[in-house]
């Protein structure tokens, strides 16, 4: 059986946060609320720093609605945290596909990616990959069904220090535009050692701080929610715009 898992986190102490402002876009809310889809280890709903930030998710760990974070790093609260933190309007659906542990299978990967493909929403933030990277032709299937249905996937690239991203980020090549992989940053704005690099992936590969104020942990579980925040930012500011038209 295939099985996916949180990227492996990597302990800092780093405080200082650098967020992507710069860009120009995170201007007063338009009115929209914009949502991701994170699919990931679930939520903490009672986190002030998600209060009124999150609507209603499934749990495909447990099959119920109550996709409850219970990971010691609190590895999904913590990118439904930087999320929620680039743009106010961002709003939380936390699909919950990993357990206690940060393990899921195959099959419970990609039931989560289809409850985001079937929902209204435009953009799914994926914070985790294959420990062995390890190809998949139905997770293959499931992203593809997703980027036909028009959203856009934020993957981390994974914290190998490896030429390529790991999978399913090295896939963000085949999804014409509406996959990126996401690579680290440090604390002095190079890409981290621990980072997956862009390889075969270069033209859909970003970078963004793998650190954040909220935690001690460091990696690209945690540059991803930056962009996928920021991608939801955009369509808040610009709700006409599509997912490819924001990912370019």
């Amino acid at each position: 059986m295939k099985k996916y898992k949180i990227n492996p986190a990597k302990r800092s102490f780093l405080i200082t946060l650098c967020l992507m402002l710069s860009i120009g876009l995170l201007h007063a809310s338009q009115g929209y609320a914009e949502t991701v889809a994170v699919i990931d280890s679930g939520v903490n709903p009672d986190h002030a720093d998600l209060a009124g930030k999150i609507v209603p998710g499934e749990d495909l760990v447990d099959g119920d609605n109550n996709p409850f974070d219970e990971t010691p790093e609190q590895h999904g609260t913590t990118v439904s945290r930087i999320i929620a933190s680039v743009h106010e309007q961002n709003r939380i659906m936390p699909i919950r596909v990993l357990d206690a542990g940060g393990f899921s299978s195959e099959a419970i990967v990609i039931g989560g990616i289809n409850v985001a493909t079937s929902s209204d929403l435009r953009v799914i933030n994926l914070s985790l990959g294959s420990p062995t990277n390890t190809y998949s032709q139905a997770l293959t299937v499931a992203m593809q069904n997703s980027a036909r249905a028009g959203k856009l996937l934020i993957v981390a690239a994974g914290n190998g220090g490896q030429a390529n991203p790991a999978f399913p980020g090295s896939l963000a090549s085949l999804f014409g535009g509406l996959a990126i992989a996401v690579g680290a940053l440090n604390r002095s704005g190079s890409i981290a050692a621990y980072s997956n690099r862009a390889g075969n992936s270069q033209n859909f590969y970003v970078v963004a701080p793998g650190y954040s104020n909220f935690s001690s942990y460091i990696g690209t579980s945690f540059a991803a929610p930056y962009v996928s925040g920021t991608a939801a930012a955009i369509l808040d500011q610009n709700p006409r715009l599509s997912a490819q038209q924001v990912a370019e």
